[in-house]
């Protein structure tokens, strides 16, 4: 699935159809649950955007790219990088494939008037939903929603990001 990006393949973001195909604890079982370490809401910038964990250089822009897929077996279409920090963690898109909701939703934004936001190489996606600061959440996430609402940071163009 996803790693560091040495092996790109196409990520198969599928929803469960309704509660019963979601995975649970056998019964009886304690459920485990793990959490994102917990991020005061204060640590974060004007608009919302995650603090300087990663995105303090000037000209960084955030915005809100909704993704419908058409049933749980419409492919996401995308590759990301997994990107860890003690603090707060991202995916980094990698590769777009011309055939999943995420090309056909830039299609759609961008033939929209005005243009709408269109989700490139090089975006770093920082929340899915409501899920943030753990990167393998978020795409558990992407896996168990057919809506997805993804909170993107875009780095200026001239300035070279860490990976």
């Amino acid at each position: 699935n996803c790693d560091d990006g040495a092996h790109q393949k196409d990520l198969t973001f599928a929803a469960p159809m309704d509660a019963e195909e979601q995975v649970l604890p056998p019964k009886g079982a304690a459920a485990i649950v793990h959490q994102a370490p917990a991020v005061p809401r204060a640590a974060e910038g004007a608009g919302g955007e995650p603090a300087a964990a990663f995105v303090d250089t000037p000209g960084t822009r955030f915005f809100d790219f909704t993704i419908r897929k058409l049933g749980p077996n419409d492919k996401l279409g995308m590759d990301v990088k997994h990107i860890s920090r003690t603090v707060s963690s991202r995916l980094e898109v990698v590769h777009l494939f011309p055939d999943g909701a995420i090309a056909r939703t830039n299609r759609e934004n961008l033939a929209k008037t005005p243009p709408g936001e269109e989700l490139r190489l090089g975006d770093y996606i920082t929340r899915v939903n409501d899920v943030e600061f753990n990167d393998y959440h978020m795409v558990a996430e992407c896996k168990l929603r057919q809506k997805l609402l993804l909170r993107v940071a875009r780095p200026p163009l001239d300035v070279p990001q860490p990976g």
